[in-house]
């Protein structure tokens, strides 16, 4: 999952944990559609049968459905909350790693030779590698969190 180099390097246990939850929600999510279409064709397609003649066998078999409407909803509801899970897992897990990134930069800086500052004039060179940090950050988060996310 995080490779040397690779797009989630910085992800520690809770980040893999966090990124498990999220595609669990995005298969919930995903399955969603589907199931409806599912039964929901099989419940329109006994409905629509011709000959209907209101006996027990027939109130027990709509009632057999109407449970499964039931039971559609909850599922629906449950792939409803795990859409918004996902979200709110790649989203944490986005913060957590580029917070670790930018922590290991601010490291990587701090090594350098005190005399790399002095050689430089005026304060807009360290401005400017402070802000390319924080814009590349921040697209990298953007992109762990809803270029990743997105695609579920």
């Amino acid at each position: 999952m995080g490779g040397k180099g690779g797009m989630f390097y910085y992800a520690d246990g809770i980040d893999k944990v966090l990124m498990l939850f999220g595609t669990l929600g995005c298969l919930g999510d995903a399955l969603m559609s589907p199931l409806t279409m599912l039964i929901l064709s099989g419940i329109l397609d006994d409905y629509g049968g011709g000959g209907i003649s209101f006996s027990i066998d027939v109130v027990n078999k709509f009632q057999t459905k109407g449970r499964k409407l039931v039971i559609l909803n909850l599922v629906t509801n449950t792939c409803i909350d795990s859409y918004y899970a996902e979200g709110i897992c790649w989203t944490r897990t986005a913060e957590r790693q580029t917070s670790r990134l930018r922590m290991e930069y601010l490291k990587s800086v701090l090594r350098q030779e005190v005399g790399f500052f002095d050689t430089q004039v005026g304060s807009s060179i360290n401005f400017e590698v402070i802000s390319t940090i924080s814009g590349d950050a921040q697209l990298i988060q953007d992109v762990m969190a809803d270029k990743a996310w997105g695609r579920c």
